[in-house]
């Protein structure tokens, strides 16, 4: 890149697996547009539409815009479609240069240079700040910036002489400091499905992040090298004016918390809560994400639902005492229902995660997860296969062939024999009970409450031809 150019134009995108592509804000990116911003450089953010990922047209958008630097976010779900992007963007454009980053890079770093042949550069962890500076290095140096320089951009990673080079990532303490999403880019106008795809009960619909880094231990996840385990919240005020700002500017009528606790700081929820009533937002909230069912008490419940709470999902993930140990859930099961009837008698709807596959478990003690996930007062039960994630602690503790088990997967059709259960059994048992769970007259009629959209009946026919594939 020569220097001395003012109009750098970076495209940032997230290519997605074509069984879970569909339009919803990336805050993420948002994010990342803004610190480009403030950087001086010209941010482009290309997300799939109603017809999913397409590179052709994302291959189109860089040409147009004269982009000079690709960000993309990988997550382990869409592996295979960031690397087709990528081989298209080589094949086609071999001199721009490329940067990769997202949740799977920072769980696989010492790999993701095999899984992306030719790319040079990474990034690890937060990079709201270290990208604009990264894209800096570039202006003035071009695609060979000095390593003394690269050393000094947090969470860069690169191969230098044959190794792998890593720096330690950023830690952003005070959130509020970021700004916005550059929501001017995602378009949250347009957006009509929700980030879990289904319950939602008004339209336009986009998600926020209130706080970043998780203080639990799961050994299943490995959210913890993205954001840390410092819990970080953003304060209430800066909060509300993002809310206010998406109701007032963009017409938005529902927002998604999808932090991995947004019910963790319970005053500062009450706050948030409070300021909503008192700003006359008038919006529908949800909590897609799913919270720790510890933090759920009356008071606060009762303000989620003045507020306008109609969802969120709780993390319960098994229902054997031995697992919950395991994977260091912590989840007490004795008082699940309570926890859900507070929620449901405050007209909140509850959903729960659940989880079969984990290392070692028997046939009884997915029997036990299957049979919780049918007794509870819930209103939907997503139960996936485990997929080993890269970075998670279960992932380090098996052998490195592990990636075939995240190599085109999307959590329903994971190839997973580390419990007592066959994979293909697995989906199976998997596949019934959702269609057990659905026949419920309570819960198949809470279902079809939110096919509110055709873009969600689309999404609802290739989900339940898969569960149906996996049941026979």
């Amino acid at each position: 890149m020569p220097s001395g150019e003012n109009d750098l134009r970076v495209l940032l995108t997230r290519p997605q697996h074509a069984l879970m592509s569909y339009r919803f804000p990336d805050v993420g990116l948002g994010y990342l547009a803004t610190g480009l911003r403030r950087g001086g450089f010209t941010p482009i953010i290309h997300l799939p539409d109603f017809r999913g990922w397409e590179p052709e047209r994302a291959l189109e958008s860089v040409r147009r815009n004269r982009v000079r630097l690709v960000g993309i976010k990988v997550m382990t779900a869409d592996l295979s479609a960031c690397r087709h992007w990528f081989a298209e963007l080589r094949r086609n454009l071999p001199e721009l240069p490329v940067v990769v980053g997202g949740p799977h890079v920072s769980g696989a770093k010492e790999t993701v240079f095999s899984q992306f042949p030719g790319l040079q550069y990474a990034f690890v962890g937060e990079a709201d700040r270290s990208l604009p500076q990264f894209v800096a290095l570039l202006r003035d140096h071009g695609s060979r910036a000095p390593a003394e320089a690269l050393r000094q951009v947090p969470g860069l990673i690169w191969v230098e002489n044959g190794e792998v080079q890593s720096n330690q990532p950023d830690h952003i303490e005070h959130l509020d400091d970021l700004g916005f999403p550059a929501w001017d880019l995602l378009e949250p106008e347009q957006t009509h499905v929700p980030f879990n795809v289904f319950y939602s009960r008004r339209q336009p619909i986009v998600g926020i992040t209130t706080a970043r880094g998780c203080t639990s231990h799961c050994t299943y996840c490995a959210i913890h090298l993205i954001e840390g385990r410092h819990y970080r919240p953003r304060s209430a005020e800066s909060v509300l004016d993002e809310m206010e700002l998406l109701v007032r500017r963009y017409g938005v009528r529902e927002i998604q918390f999808v932090d991995s606790n947004c019910i963790q700081d319970k005053a500062r929820m009450i706050e948030i809560c409070q300021g909503i009533i008192r700003r006359q937002l008038n919006i529908s909230w949800s909590c897609p994400n799913g919270v720790k069912a510890g933090s759920v008490d009356e008071e606060l419940a009762c303000w989620m639902s003045k507020s306008g709470c109609h969802f969120l999902f709780l993390g319960i993930e098994t229902g054997s005492r031995r697992i919950q140990q395991l994977i260091r859930k912590g989840v007490n099961l004795e008082q699940l229902p309570d926890k859900i009837a507070i929620l449901k008698r405050n007209g909140i709807n509850v959903g729960g995660f659940f989880m079969i596959g984990f290392p070692g478990e028997s046939r009884d003690e997915i029997s036990e997860t299957v049979n919780l996930a049918l007794s509870l007062d819930i209103d939907v039960a997503a139960i996936s296969v485990l997929v080993p994630l890269p970075g998670s602690e279960i992932f380090q503790q098996l052998h490195p062939d592990i990636t075939r088990h995240y190599t085109d997967c999307v959590f329903q059709n994971a190839d997973n024999d580390l419990s007592q259960v066959s994979s293909q059994e697995l989906l199976t048992i998997a596949g019934r009970a959702f269609i057990r769970l659905s026949l419920k007259p309570s819960r198949a009629w809470f279902f079809l409450k939110n096919l509110n959209s055709w873009h969600k009946w689309k999404h609802m026919g290739g989900s339940c031809a898969r569960h149906l594939r996996n049941s026979i």
